[in-house]
Order: C-alpha cells, then structure tokens, then sequence
C-alpha cells in the first residue's frame, strides 16, 4: 500500500509530500494542472525509465521518494534473495541528476531498475486510458483469463522451460551448421590426411635422405679419395703408421735423456694408437662403400615426395608437415565427435518440447475451464455498469506453434446489445464501453489477484450520468480489499471518494508549480461543486455535491 510520496524538482513540481490512506481516494483538479505529472513521477519509483528533460531545474537532481507497506504482502523472500532489508514500511527512492544518470533504491539499498520493476508488479498496478489499447491485444486477453485462473505462477514456469528450450534449438542449429560445414570439408581433409599419413613422415629425414643421396650420386669419387687415405696411412712403402712405429721406437731408445717427463712419450704412443685405429675404419668404410643405382632412385623419389608435399602445404620443414597431418586428425575426430554431439543434443531437445507440451497443454485445459466462469462474471459486472444486455465470448484457439504463454490463442468477441453477434471488441465497442469493460475486467481480476494498490487514471472516459455512480460504485466496492486511487474529471466519482486531493498550480512570480492537497469536508463539497458545475459554484451546486456525497 502506498502511504506517502514525496516529488522534489520534477517537471512542474517543486517540492511536494503527501500522505495516502488504505481505502477509497480521488484526486481531481482542472485540465492541465499536473494531474498526470503526478502519475509520471510515481511511475519512475514502479522503475519507468528516466529522462533528464523532466528536470524542473536542469541544475538540481530530481528526487521521487515512495513509501509503501508491505507487511502483509509476503515480500520477505523477496527481499532476502535480493540483499536487502526488509521493513515494514519500505522506501523506494529514485534520482535523477542533471546529466541524466540514474540510482534507484530500496530502503537505501542501491538496486537496479529490474528489481525495482519487478517488486513494484507485486504493490502497484496504474491503469490508465493508454491501457484501453492493451484490451484490443490478444496478449492482455490471455493474461486476464490466466489472472482469473490463478495461473499466472503457471505461466511464468512454462516461460522459464520454453525459454529453456529456445535456447537448446539456438544451440542445436548452431551445431548442425557446424556439423554440416565440417562434413562438406571432411572428403577433402581425410585425403589430405590419408596421403600424409601414407608418406610415413618421420622428423629429420628430409636431411638425413639428401646426405645419403649426395654419397650416392659421389660414390666413386669418395671410393677413390678414401682409398688413397688407407694407402698413404698403412699401405705405402713408407707408410705413415710406420713412420710414426720407427719414431716411437728412436725416442724409447732415449727415454732415460728425457729424465722427470714421460708426457712426450705418452702423447707419441696415442698419436700412434690414434692412427692405426683411422687406418682400420677407412679399410672397413672402403670394402663397404658399393655403388647402389637402385638406392638412388629410391632416394630421389623421397626427396620428390617430400618436396611435393611441402610446396602443397606451404611449409619448409617435415615437421611442419607431421603438425599439418595432426590438425587435420583432430578435424576428423570433431566430424565424429559433432555427429555425437549432435544426436546428443537433438534427444535433449526433443525432451524438452515434449515437457514444455505437456505444461502447454496442462494451461489450456486451466483456461479452458476459467473462460465460462469469465464469461459469467464479466456479464454480472456489465449489469451493474449499465449494460445489461452486454455480453462477452472468449474463443479459445491453437495457435500453430508453441510460443512463451503455451499453445493457446485468446480473442474477446463483445456485443452490447441485444440481437447483435458478438465482434471483436475493437470493432464494436464504443469509447465508454471499452473503458467500462476494461474497469470490469479489472474488478474481476482485482478479486482473484489482490494487489495492495490500484491507481484509475482517468479511465472514465466517455462515461457520465447514471453510468458514472455505477463506474464509481465498481471501484468503491473494490477498495475494500485494497487501496484504489483515481484520478477522475466525474463528479459522481469524486463524491464518494473517503479521501479527495486536489491538484492545481501556483504562480510564484513568472514560475509555476503544480501541487496537491488533502482537501477538508466543506474544500470537498466545494470541489465537487465545481466538477458539476462546470467551475462556476453556484447554491444549487453545492447541494447538488452534498446529494452525491449523501450529506
């Protein structure tokens, strides 16, 4: 329930408090004299958006502070899920400052604008004329049967599993696409693979090959020059192992001249050792060096292969290719793997469209059976809005897909009159009759989903005489589950309110300010005077306001 509000430096609001009360309110006031600036600015606090031109002075930060009672609304896990402290009377508070940012709070809490909105549909409803156009549209016509119904908690279940479900199509669609741009390329990376793998690539071979192919193509030449090497070292008359041997031998025969050092001699038997050992390898090199014209060839083929296969990849190296080979296993792998996926992931949302089915179908039949009893106490309320005769069909339809409400399509079909086929109700009903509808439904949804407030803005349009005690009646009778406030131009209306506030401006030199005050008894008589009378208070006037108040 809304007790106070307090607007500081918004548009034609300089600094205003008011305090509300739990019944019936009214608030009136001349064309133009900021009754919907007050709507506005108790809308930014329901979590609206913000707009810096609505700055009175462009200078100041603009402040709307609500105060609300929600101790008897169950909003304490609300406010536990959302870190903030849970009083009994909670402010909700909003500034604007001059470069048009934005805070919004609770309880002093900063919280962001979906928080705000979200608590402020369980403490508020504003129904206004602009709300006429939302009875034509088959959205708000569903909602009002799953209101009626109770299911509303129902419905946001199924939207949070269809959500769900939406977004596993998105998921699976993506993967198809995948899966499908991978298997186009898979025929061409498995033969880029097999012909990889089939060269039996081994790192560093490309050199080692080239070396053996080098001693190939040479053959003869290092046959001839290892040959002369094993000549001069063993095989000469004046070999050089002998010469060394007949060295070793004079310096032995003089060893006792070189007293204290015996490195010289060692050194002259390693050189020896050394060289009989070089003698013995190239001897064994030279019988197994053999010319091998096919060994040639099947050297100079490898070279050719590996050549060719990195041109083909644009790489230097043989390990370059072996990665290449690699990559392309792993994009083989992912073909198969994608294909799992993918079947894995069509079975996960398959389930999923059949438990959102069964939720969709669990609503329809809900619906189903609410939309007589809409039917019949929607005609009840017509009789006692003066229209008697008035009835409304609710058609029931498949829509041809699923979508976040379920399966059902909803349309309101009105006549007013006798002998009339009901139409749609935006073809048929009349100005008055569109607002006295949406008023009934709203009295009816009202009875089956209590909100602490209900704000009327002028939706009383079109409407006068007889009808408007009626309409007025309608909205009485519903402040006795909660607060209702309306802000009306009808006499009939304002008369019974329990409280009347009064909107109207100032002049403070060359700046105006809009303002509102709790009128007194005789204020009240006078206002309703003026209502009637067209703003010329005259006696018959006055009694005529005392008639309506029942004084």
């Amino acid at each position: 329930m809304l007790k106070h509000l307090s607007i500081e430096n918004y548009a034609l609001i300089d600094q205003l408090d008011i305090d509300f009360f739990d019944d019936f309110s009214v608030i009136s006031g001349e064309t133009g004299a900021g009754k919907s600036i007050l709507l506005g600015a108790l809308s930014l606090i329901l979590g609206q958006r913000a707009d810096v031109m609505t700055l009175r002075d462009k200078n100041k930060k603009c402040i709307i502070e609500g105060t609300f009672d929600v101790s008897q609304y169950e909003l304490e896990t609300f406010f536990n899920d959302n870190d903030l402290d849970y009083t009994q009377n909670s402010i909700f508070r909003r500034e604007i400052n001059p470069q048009g940012k934005s805070r919004a709070f609770i309880n002093d809490t900063p919280v962001n604008l979906n928080i705000l909105k979200e608590i402020s549909e369980q403490l508020i409803n504003i129904h206004s004329q602009n709300e006429i156009l939302t009875l034509h549209q088959s959205d708000f016509q569903l909602s009002v049967i799953d209101s009626f119904a109770g299911i509303s908690d129902k419905v946001k279940e199924y939207a949070l599993e269809f959500k769900f479900y939406k977004k596993l199509s998105s998921q699976l669609d993506e993967l198809l696409e995948q899966e499908r741009q991978s298997k186009t390329n898979f025929d061409y990376y498995q033969f880029l693979f097999t012909e990889l793998e089939n060269s039996n690539l081994k790192p560093g071979e490309y050199h080692e090959i080239e070396s053996l192919l080098q001693l190939q193509l040479n053959i003869s030449d290092f046959k001839s020059s290892v040959s002369q090497c094993t000549h001069l070292l063993s095989e000469s008359d004046e070999n050089i192992i002998e010469r060394i041997n007949f060295v070793r031998s004079l310096l032995q025969k003089h060893k006792s001249y070189f007293p204290g050092d015996v490195s010289l001699f060692e050194r002259i038997d390693s050189v020896y050792v050394e060289i009989k050992d070089i003698s013995s390898e190239l001897n064994s090199i030279q019988d197994n060096i053999v010319a091998n014209p096919e060994e040639i060839d099947k050297l100079s083929m490898r070279i050719d292969l590996l050549n060719h296969l990195l041109q083909k990849h644009h790489v230097e190296e043989v390990e370059k290719l072996i990665d290449i080979q690699n990559d392309l296993s792993d994009k083989l792998l992912l073909t198969s793997d994608l294909s799992e996926a993918v079947e894995k992931l069509r079975k996960s949302t398959h389930k999923q469209f059949e438990k959102i089915s069964i939720l969709a179908n669990a609503l329809s039949k809900l619906r189903g059976k609410a939309i007589p009893l809409v039917e019949k106490e929607l005609k009840s309320l017509f009789a006692e809005l003066a229209m008697p005769d008035a009835l409304i069909q609710i058609r029931l339809t498949e829509a041809e897909i699923l979508n976040n409400t379920g399966k059902d399509y909803i349309r309101f079909y009105f006549s007013a009159n006798k002998g009339f086929e009901p139409q749609e109700i935006s073809k048929v009903a009349s100005g008055g009759e569109t607002s006295r509808v949406l008023l009934a439904i709203k009295s009816l949804i009202s009875k089956s989903n209590l909100l602490p407030t209900i704000i009327f803005d002028e939706i009383d349009n079109g409407v006068s005489g007889q009808v408007a005690s009626k309409v007025a009646n309608i909205m009485k009778k519903l402040s006795g589950n909660m607060q209702v406030i309306a802000i009306t131009h009808l006499p009939q209306i304002a008369a019974i309110g329990k409280q009347h506030y009064l909107v109207f401006k100032q002049n403070r030199g060359e700046v105006v300010n809009s303002t509102i005050k709790l009128l007194s008894k005789e204020e009240h008589i006078q206002e309703v005077a003026r209502m009637l009378s067209s703003d010329k208070i005259t006696d018959t006037s006055i009694e005529a306001a005392k008639q309506l108040i029942n004084i």
